[in-house]
């Protein structure tokens, strides 16, 4: 089942650009980069399907998500637009430019490749799973329990930005977690080929972090197959969420290659 998402909508303009958070992420991640492409664009920004406040459904296929993607820009008004994901939505932004490449018109993948990764996200899944069944764990005993399990205070903020107080008082994950895991080894696949074509030949740009390994010197050969024209970068001193790390360099550099 597929249906249009929740969005955010920044600027006005003839282009439009839009940016795809990654896995338990949210549209506000991407926050900054919106304000500083909406003098110049129209900018669309989602909350991916299970996450935030759009629709919760069974299925994580990058197809299922890329036709989330087209009707979301159907229900808009947008017959195309330039797009850019991090992570996972870099995934999504790549099997939406495959399955609908006449809808897309930049391509930018934030460190992330094509291909299969191994799970890794056991851990994060256990703590959110525990602290579900905790409804009276406000955000700060949230972010006790949390910190207890997790390492990474990054993660921990981004994941406090999921728990929410309903109207009862009792406190959930603004997640479809059950979905999320059931899906996450679609999320872990790479994208497959599109229907009309073996290969997109748009403008596509990877940016990846100096500091990690999730685009490799082997993954070239799986970028360069279905993104022919694929330029690849890599950001000095930046880790895996280098829109974060390093904004400073990142949203100029984006700014450019989408606007150009």
């Amino acid at each position: 089942m597929s249906e249009a998402l929740h969005i955010r909508s920044y600027g006005e303009g003839e282009r439009t650009v839009v940016l795809l958070h990654g896995l338990l992420g949210l549209g506000s991640n991407l926050g900054a980069l919106a304000r500083a492409l909406a003098p110049r664009c129209r900018v669309i920004v989602p909350d991916l399907r299970n996450h935030g406040r759009s629709f919760r459904a069974p299925g994580m296929s990058y197809r299922d998500l890329a036709l989330d993607l087209a009707l979301t820009l159907d229900a808009a008004g947008l017959p195309y637009a330039s797009v850019l994901g991090h992570s996972m939505g870099g995934k999504l932004a790549m099997q939406f430019a495959l399955d609908f490449p006449e809808r897309c018109e930049r391509l930018l993948v934030a460190d992330i490749a094509p291909v299969a990764y191994a799970a890794h996200h056991g851990a994060v899944f256990d703590a959110l799973q525990d602290i579900a069944e905790r409804p009276d764990a406000d955000r700060s005993e949230t972010a006790r329990l949390l910190a207890e399990r997790l390492p990474d205070p990054a993660l921990v903020s981004l994941l406090l930005m999921h728990r929410e107080r309903l109207d009862d008082g009792a406190w959930c994950w603004r997640l479809g977690l059950r979905h999320i895991v059931e899906g996450y080894p679609q999320i872990l696949a790479p994208p497959v080929m599109g229907t009309g074509s073996c290969a997109w030949n748009g403008p596509a740009l990877f940016l990846r972090g100096e500091r990690s390994d999730y685009v490799l010197p082997g993954h070239r050969a799986s970028i360069d197959a279905p993104f022919p024209a694929a330029v690849i970068e890599t950001l000095a001193g930046a880790g895996h969420w280098l829109h974060a790390e390093k904004p400073d360099v990142f949203i100029p550099r984006a700014c450019e290659f989408l606007l150009d």
